[in-house]
């Protein structure tokens, strides 16, 4: 059965811890990586890492078709490594789940060698180019707690947070009077 995760802001201090490895893909590995590919999906993300959603585990998925208008690709690893990156980088501006509405510019290699573990508990390389080899190191990033927001000058980085705190702050207001709604029932 589905759980209900949020996901969580870029401030939320779980966003900065590296996440824990995974021992075997089991079946609650499995249902992690549904619950990831159906809220990835939901929102029409290209990734999505465990970490994002309070979950302290080395699990994403990634399928970038919503991008690049492709048939499904999706991607579902636990323990993912990078094993090789081009020496050739390029900057692009980079949008995340956790921090909404703002795009962020990072420099990146432009293709890797990734190792992971699949769904089927077997262990699996590929090379990605352009966009899905930005994907992954963006969604490694959050399992080694960086978040984009790590990447922005000084004063950037601090008019983000406050935004973000703002938003944080909205969500609650609003997750607080659906509750007390919620509680009242009519007679």
């Amino acid at each position: 059965m589905a759980r209900h995760y949020k996901v969580l802001l870029a401030i939320h201090p779980a966003l900065k811890k590296v996440a824990e490895p995974v021992d075997t893909v089991d079946a609650n590995i499995k249902e992690l990586m549904q619950d990831m590919t159906r809220i990835m999906k939901e929102k029409k993300g290209v990734g999505l890492a465990a970490t994002q959603i309070g979950v302290s585990k080395r699990v994403l998925t990634i399928d970038v078709r919503y991008v690049k208008k492709d048939k499904p690709n999706l991607f579902c690893m636990a323990n993912p490594e990078i094993l090789w990156a081009s020496e050739t980088q390029e900057s692009e501006k980079e949008y995340c789940f956790s921090i909404p509405e703002i795009g962020v510019e990072v420099k990146r290699p432009t293709e890797v060698k990734v190792r992971y573990v699949d769904e089927h508990n077997q262990t699996q390389e590929i090379h990605a180019t352009g966009l899905l080899a930005r994907c992954f190191q963006h969604e490694l990033d959050h399992l080694n707690g960086i978040v984009t927001l790590d990447y922005l000058s000084p004063l950037r980085r601090q008019l983000a947070i406050k935004k973000l705190q703002r938003l944080d702050r909205a969500q609650r207001l609003e997750e607080a009077a659906e509750k007390e709604t919620a509680s009242h029932h009519p007679l």
